[in-house]
């Protein structure tokens, strides 16, 4: 967006709203739609402190499209885009929530160039009674149009976390309906409408005479049809340096030769100004070594489609697909090029490149940016034959031993070989109360489906008293392989199976809850194969409800509320979002239903928090290691039915609602900002609904 749309409105400290009444500002014909297509109003210097506020705005003409994006008073989180939503024939509002000083507002207008203009903007801090009303509200509006996916019980809980005086989270209007806006409406929100023009005047400011020096990176074998001619038409009159490098050439160069390096083995075109961004997130952070863009698929008539919003670095996505492709930046250096052998990647150097680059540098090393920066005009996906040959190439490099297969979607799987001699002992740890006929099929499941791996089942039981669990656990020490404890008192999940740790004699300790029941004959071995690797904390599982739809695919942080699982509700055999389903990758959290962890590791974070009793305390576990430096993952190869909460049910005691909001201020208090947006999602995302469908 030029300067020439912006108007700014310095509002001053005593205009800031901290009582409950509205500021209005009169807008002049600064804020006019002109050439470009936006307009844009921002107000300055509100200093406003962490609570419920509404926006209101007016425009001269319906038909308008508006959006407003918050900037925090001390940067500490990302900016919060906000979507305006309709509230008459020419007038726009949204009720949002902040949780750290909020600097500055900016509302941009977008349409048809002419008479439209923004007429007024109206801010007002609410009090409870309007806060209430409007979480109900929306709750049960969304309750009514999808009954049966309902969940009441979190639904409870975040409007208890919105309201209670302790709570602390941004929840950005997450009881609107999301998904059913189009790619279109989110670009016009997420997309900057200046055509590059400002990347370009940065990277002139930052490099100054210096022109930086690109090779564009293609096969070894150079002739004609490896150049990407689209590529090399949309990148000229770029304020860089362009050269043509073969994959078999790049060891030979020096830092000295390049500065960058840009795969182009996709075909497709980059927007203005995109070489430009990719450029300047190396130049303005001297740490990075490599960033990577999003992108989207172009047709032939010019139409754009199928985002592709990616998550962030990811070995453990990266082994089961490409899921980087382009655009791909790297910094390049003598040391990168040292040993580096490209040849065998004679039609795909972006895929080994990447992979290499998660072999050799800090995981902070490489960085993403949010935005979609290159158009891809192949919708065919990628030859699986070449992606498994680099894939097999780089395992080889590993110290442990590997197998590879292909699944049928083209999706890999990397098996973790284990010599017999060296099968790690595994304790399955399970807390259960009066709750015979599920904890029976949990038993049994595990029996017959459990093959190859040394284990022992530890029930902790807390105090059952029914008949039938009590005589069916005077049966159980008959089985070898389990062994009871008793533990009786209140319920605290943590203390639980803290204390069942210390009974435990595995290297492996597997948390499951007693409502589970085991459906895949590979489940245990596959969570052990992974988190006995040295770099993984927490494993997850992927559980199903009885129908065959996802409980749980790892946890989303800021999601829905404080959390919420990932694909909940979604088909069990579906690809999900970038096939995100039916590949292992890495997650912030996963579930203590059923979570594999090791028992150094478990024991070096000193286990599960007791102040958490019932809630976010597997959560906190998984946060604690990921501090460790390590990542924490989710297999959709350990499959499992759950039934969720069974043992328990649903407490709506005033106890136990306090109770809930005093572990949600705790992990507030002790995460911030992390509980707000989960790192492992991506910003333009729904923070809504935990199934990756757009902001919009």
């Amino acid at each position: 967006m030029s300067a020439s749309n912006i108007s700014s409105y310095d509002t001053g400290a005593d205009r800031a709203p901290y009582r409950r009444r509205a500021v209005v500002w009169p807008l002049s014909t600064a804020a006019d739609i002109t050439e470009g297509g936006t307009g844009t109003v921002s107000l300055e210097n509100l200093n406003l402190p962490p609570d419920w506020y509404r926006v209101k705005v007016w425009t001269s003409e319906a038909q308008s499209a508006v959006a407003a994006r918050a900037r925090f008073l001390e940067g500490r989180r990302a900016d919060l885009r906000i979507r305006m939503e309709p509230a008459g024939k020419k007038c726009f509002q949204k009720i949002f929530k902040i949780a750290e000083p909020l600097s500055s507002l900016s509302i941009t207008l977008s349409g048809e160039p002419g008479s439209r203009k923004l007429r007024r903007i109206e801010l007002r801090a609410l009090n409870r009674f309007s806060i209430t009303w409007f979480l109900a509200t929306k709750a049960a509006r969304y309750a009514l149009s999808n009954r049966r996916r309902f969940n009441w019980k979190t639904s409870w809980s975040h409007l208890l976390a919105a309201l209670h005086p302790r709570g602390n989270f941004a929840f950005r209007g997450r009881y609107d309906r999301p998904g059913n806006g189009t790619y279109e409406k989110w670009r016009m929100v997420y997309e900057s409408p200046d055509g590059g023009t400002s990347a370009a005047n940065a990277l002139r400011d930052i490099a100054g005479s210096h022109r930086p020096r690109l090779g564009l990176l293609v096969g070894s074998q150079l002739d004609a049809s490896n150049i990407n001619k689209e590529i090399v038409t949309s990148l000229i009159g770029s304020t860089i340096e362009l050269c043509v490098v073969t994959a078999s050439e790049l060891k030979n160069l020096s830092g000295s030769d390049l500065d960058f390096i840009l795969p182009v083995d996709y075909k497709g075109l980059f927007p203005s100004g995109a070489v430009e961004r990719l450029v300047l997130g190396l130049l303005e952070n001297t740490r990075l070594a490599a960033v990577f863009a999003d992108s989207d698929f172009i047709m032939a008539d010019g139409t754009r489609q199928n985002p592709r919003l990616k998550p962030p670095w990811d070995r453990e996505l990266l082994w089961c697909a490409d899921y980087i492709r382009a655009p791909l930046m790297v910094r390049w250096a003598s040391d990168l090029g040292a040993g580096l052998d490209l040849s065998g990647a004679d039609l795909k150097p972006s895929y080994a490149l990447a992979l290499t680059l998660l072999a050799r540098r800090p995981r902070e090393s490489l960085g993403r940016i949010p935005a979609i920066l290159f158009h891809q005009s192949d919708v065919n996906e990628p030859d699986t034959g070449i992606d498994r040959r680099i894939l097999e190439d780089h395992l080889s490099t590993l110290q442990d031993r590997t197998s590879l297969k292909v699944l049928e979607d083209g999706t890999f799987k990397v098996d973790w070989l284990i010599p017999a001699a060296r099968m790690p002992r595994v304790s399955i740890i399970i807390p259960s109360k009066d709750n015979f006929a599920t904890l029976k099929t949990c038993i049994e499941s595990i029996i017959a489906n459990t093959a190859g791996v040394d284990y022992e089942i530890i029930i902790a039981d807390n105090g059952s008293s029914q008949r039938d669990t009590v005589e069916y656990l005077s049966t159980l020490p008959d089985i070898s392989s389990v062994n009871i404890i008793r533990l009786p008192g209140p319920f605290n999940f943590s203390k639980i199976n803290n204390d069942a740790r210390g009974h435990a004699t595995g290297e492996i300790l597997v948390f499951l809850n007693d409502d589970t029941k085991i459906v895949s004959g590979e489940w245990l071995f596959e969570l052990v194969s992974v988190a006995r690797r040295r770099e993984v904390g927490a494993v997850g599982a992927l559980l199903l409800y009885p129908d065959g739809s996802v409980q749980h695919a790892g946890v989303l942080l800021g999601v829905g509320g404080p959390a919420d699982h990932a694909f909940r509700y979604l088909d069990g055999n579906s690809p999900g979002y970038l096939g995100l389903l039916r590949c292992r990758r890495e997650v912030t959290a996963v579930t203590g239903a059923c979570l594999a962890v090791s028992a150094s590791h478990f024991d070096a974070v000193g286990g599960f928090d007791e102040m958490l009793m019932v809630t976010c305390n597997d959560v906190d576990l998984c946060l604690r290691l990921r501090a460790m430096g390590l990542v924490n993952v989710l297999t959709p190869w350990a499959r499992l039915e759950h039934w969720e909460s069974m043992t328990r049910g649903v407490d709506f005691t005033d106890e136990a609602l306090e109770r809930q909001a005093d572990e949600l201020r705790i992990m507030s208090e002790r995460w911030g900002a992390l509980m707000d947006r989960d790192p492992t999602y991506h910003p333009g995302l729904s923070d809504f609904e935990p199934n990756y469908c757009l902001s919009v």
